[in-house]
């Protein structure tokens, strides 16, 4: 699909600074994100699981009698939490942000990148209300 050179800002001793671009190609539209409320521990997805406090399965204090909520979105023939995607932009685990502008000159960030894929990652970006996701993969 279509090739975006995108920005990179780190985090550093000085704050954000502009340290290059990266190319990344968009291989899908933007695919709506979808919500169970009654998943089991047989859901592949069930260490993104989370209670109604955000605790996940294997954590203390999980508690599972108030419901349980799982964000996810399939791509690709694949299922995704929306959980398993690490965010971009955390100046202790991920200091590094894309961005990029359209033909409209509007604004786009990528929000996080697959924690599960260590050699072909994917990052996603989401709308403004966390309903619709595109993908992205490094070039």
């Amino acid at each position: 699909m279509k090739e975006i050179t995108m920005r990179e800002m780190r985090c550093g001793a000085h704050g954000w600074e502009e340290t290059g671009t990266k190319k990344f190609r968009l291989v899908s539209r933007w695919i709506k994100v979808r919500w169970n409320y009654n998943p089991t521990k047989r859901n592949s997805l069930w260490d993104y699981v989370m209670d109604e406090d955000g605790n996940r399965s294997y954590q203390d204090g999980f508690n599972p009698e108030n419901g349980l909520f799982l964000d996810y979105f399939k791509w690709n023939g694949r299922t995704y939490a929306v959980e398993q995607f690490l965010a971009y932009g955390n100046p202790f685990w991920n200091p590094v942000t894309y961005d990029f502008k359209d033909e409209n000159r509007y604004p786009h960030w990528l929000s996080g990148y697959d924690e599960t894929n260590y050699y072909h990652p994917i990052s996603v970006e989401f709308d403004e209300y966390m309903e619709r996701v595109r993908v992205f993969e490094e070039v």
